[in-house]
């Protein structure tokens, strides 16, 4: 049970990137009550990433570096889009092929 306001984030969240907006986010979350043991950020540049390692959060440089780890209950993609596919994402946001806003290979 967590106290008001204080945030219980239900298992593993991955943050997907830690520019700016990232670590404003995780900065919150943490200020909120988030675990810093729970959280694990994937994050090329490892800076950015490091004062929040220092704090008990999880630090990985590609989502691939993952491995085995387990699905988490959360994950949040704090990149730019034109980012995405150099980092393990597709940028394809539905099916229509046709999409010139989501599918930027058509």
């Amino acid at each position: 049970m967590t106290r008001e306001g204080e945030l219980e984030l239900g298992g593993t969240l991955i943050l997907a990137g830690c520019g700016k907006m990232g670590a404003a986010l995780l900065d919150g979350w943490l200020a909120r009550g988030a675990s810093a043991s729970s959280i694990i950020i994937a994050e090329p540049n490892g800076g950015s990433a490091a004062p929040f390692a220092a704090r008990g959060v999880t630090h990985v440089s590609s989502l691939e570096d993952l491995g085995q780890t387990p699905p988490p209950a959360v994950m949040v993609l704090a990149l730019k889009p034109q980012l995405m596919e150099g980092n393990g994402f597709s940028p394809v946001l539905c099916a229509d092929e046709s999409c010139k806003r989501c599918n930027t290979r058509g």
